[in-house]
């Protein structure tokens, strides 16, 4: 990671499915992309319970597969538009809970 990343997404493609995956969202690392020191990313998964809390009913609904949070679509552009402003809703509420958090 460098300086600036906070709050961005982790994502990778899943082959199965077909879709790209949010896995996690970008929390700090030393310097940028230093040898020998890992990017810190927040497991979206942990926070599902307290986003779907938060944020209101036009949140796309998501399911969750292990620790990685999947958006449906059926690869309409209309599904494609929700899928990508729910990702950012998601990692930008969780970058301002882990900067609130980290504050503290």
């Amino acid at each position: 990671t460098c300086q600036g990343d906070s709050g961005g997404p982790l994502m990778h493609f899943e082959s199965k499915t077909r879709q790209w995956v949010l896995a996690g969202v970008t929390s700090f690392g030393r310097g940028c992309g230093l040898p020998n020191f890992a990017g810190v990313y927040a497991r979206t998964s942990a926070y599902y319970d307290w986003l779907r809390s938060v944020v209101n009913d036009n949140f796309l609904e998501l399911s969750i597969d292990g620790n990685i949070i999947n958006l449906p679509g059926n690869g309409a552009s209309s599904d494609l538009i929700n899928s990508l402003r729910s990702v950012l809703l998601l990692y930008w509420s969780l970058a301002l809970s882990l900067y609130a958090f980290a504050r503290r």
